[in-house]
């Protein structure tokens, strides 16, 4: 017969209880909430300005055009149309910002009218630019936003008289907003003509004579453009009006302007305005209003 063999009570005591513990057990982290980042911004009523990829980031182009114009007007560029090669005239001025533009972005180079690098205007000195585009006059501009599906033309069918809205404009108008372009005409285009009128020879009616680029628009309660401002180069050559923002285009000029007028909604004075690009690919997720 076996003994039953009895531990002394001290070593009962000294051996380690199970499942127990002095040190309290660590609490599980609560749940970390999803981090969802935001949709990038829309083409839609309820932006203020056109928005792009620049350097690999969504840029409000508000942002990307103020720093490059506020440069641009710092260099008093005198308007000029007898030598094409210094881009001083509209079109030349246009393709000026867009090499700034260029510069800032250059992942976008490919979308735009000229390369980085243009030269800063210095009076009196050799302001010869020492690219050839073939895109210099705005209407050669026009036709290349047009071929890359950024240009939307304003007829004006129903719009018989200088001051008369079309319907066009109506459907169009909040496509002006920072970062847009736009052109402009002395004549009335319509429909049936299509878009070879806007790029005809500047003898030509209805084809285009001017442009600018967006950097502020003005709206109304319901959120439609009524005014806006354009950098472009303006003015008399005998002049040499400097390039600068202008902030005289309305959809309904004010009373003190009338004596003078009357002049087509949203145009550049007397000039219609007949279609507005995009000067980079816009940022969508949503229809265009």
């Amino acid at each position: 017969m076996k003994q039953r063999v009895m531990l002394p009570l001290l070593l009962v005591l000294a051996l380690p209880m199970a499942c127990t513990t002095t040190t309290p057990e660590p609490k599980p982290s609560p749940p970390q909430p999803e981090i969802i980042p935001p949709p990038p911004p829309t083409v839609s009523l309820g932006n203020k300005s056109h928005y792009a990829m620049c350097n690999g980031q969504v840029r409000d182009m508000a942002d990307v055009l103020r720093p490059i114009v506020s440069a641009l007007e710092a260099q008093k560029i005198p308007y000029n149309r007898s030598a094409p090669q210094e881009w001083r005239d509209c079109s030349g001025n246009f393709l000026r910002l867009s090499s700034a533009v260029a510069a800032a972005c250059p992942d976008a180079e490919s979308e735009l009218t000229a390369p980085a690098g243009v030269r800063p205007y210095v009076r009196g000195g050799n302001n010869v630019v020492q690219f050839n585009v073939p895109y210099r006059s705005s209407r050669a501009v026009a036709r290349w936003y047009a071929d890359r599906g950024r240009l939307t033309p304003i007829y004006y069918d129903d719009a018989p008289g200088i001051a008369d809205i079309p319907q066009d404009l109506l459907d169009h108008r909040n496509l002006i907003r920072p970062g847009a372009v736009v052109w402009f005409s002395r004549g009335r285009p319509v429909s049936t003509l299509g878009l070879e009128q806007l790029f005809a020879a500047p003898s030509t009616p209805n084809n285009i004579n001017h442009m600018a680029t967006v950097t502020e628009v003005t709206r109304d309660p319901n959120g439609n453009v009524i005014q806006y401002k354009m950098y472009h180069g303006h003015g008399k050559e005998e002049k040499g009006t400097p390039a600068s923002v202008t902030t005289k285009q309305y959809f309904e000029f004010p009373a003190s302007m009338s004596r003078s007028g009357p002049y087509p909604p949203l145009g550049y004075w007397s000039q219609r305005i007949v279609a507005v690009g995009t000067l980079l690919p816009p940022v969508t997720s949503a229809p265009v209003p």
